[in-house]
């Protein structure tokens, strides 16, 4: 019996958008179109293949802590940044 979308908990679903991301048919379809088109690099040229299908199944995003903030109005979570 397939199952619905919503179901499951919250990290299994988060779990699956990221592999769909990176190695499903949003990959694919990137990675087919990054073969052909001509997109500007860092430098500002114009270069084809700036990302493939492989670098985006090997790349994976990391979790960070939210940064907690307090102000007058309450204390309020926001994204952290990394340090340069």
């Amino acid at each position: 019996e397939p199952r619905h979308p919503t179901t499951g908990d919250r990290q299994t679903q988060i779990e699956k958008a990221r592999t769909t991301l990176t190695q499903g048919f949003f990959a694919e379809t990137i990675d087919n179109w990054m073969r052909s088109a001509c997109v500007m690099d860092a430098e500002g040229g114009r270069r084809k293949g700036v990302l493939t299908g492989q670098e985006m199944a090997t790349w994976q995003a990391t979790y960070e802590r939210p940064l907690s903030v307090a102000v007058s109005t309450g204390r309020y979570n926001t994204p952290s940044f990394p340090k340069e």
